[in-house]
């Protein structure tokens, strides 16, 4: 029996040895886990920034568009407001050159007038 105790002792360290390896490598593979979980957490709260800068972003985008949109419709109101005020200064200003041109043929008939009653009585 003294051969197998010698024997018995070298499979029990060896046995030994491989439990405590592969608890080793359990810790390990825990340890990874636990690290791979606290990583995902992370990318998952990163994740979920992103969105939610992402749909305030989209907000602020309509937002811009909207007055984007609104300035667009006010310059084409303000644009046929100056065309038609144009228009119209340019017509008074046809209809002026003609009543000052009137104006001043009536005053020389006026002054060619005076000058004959100047002569005449004279």
């Amino acid at each position: 029996m003294k051969l197998l105790n010698p024997l018995n002792s070298e499979v029990a360290t060896a046995i030994a040895a491989a439990v405590e390896q592969q608890a080793a490598a359990t810790r390990e593979i825990a340890s990874s886990v636990q690290t791979v979980t606290a990583a995902t957490h992370e990318a998952t709260k990163a994740m979920q920034e992103v969105s939610s800068i992402s749909e305030n972003t989209d907000a602020a985008s309509r937002k811009v568009l909207s007055g984007a949109d609104e300035v667009n419709r006010n310059a084409d109101t303000l644009r046929g407001e100056v065309t038609e005020f144009l228009q119209a200064m340019a017509s008074t200003s046809d209809e002026d050159a003609v009543a000052t041109s009137a104006l001043q043929a009536m005053a020389q008939k006026r002054s060619c007038g005076r000058a004959a009653v100047r002569r005449c009585a004279g």
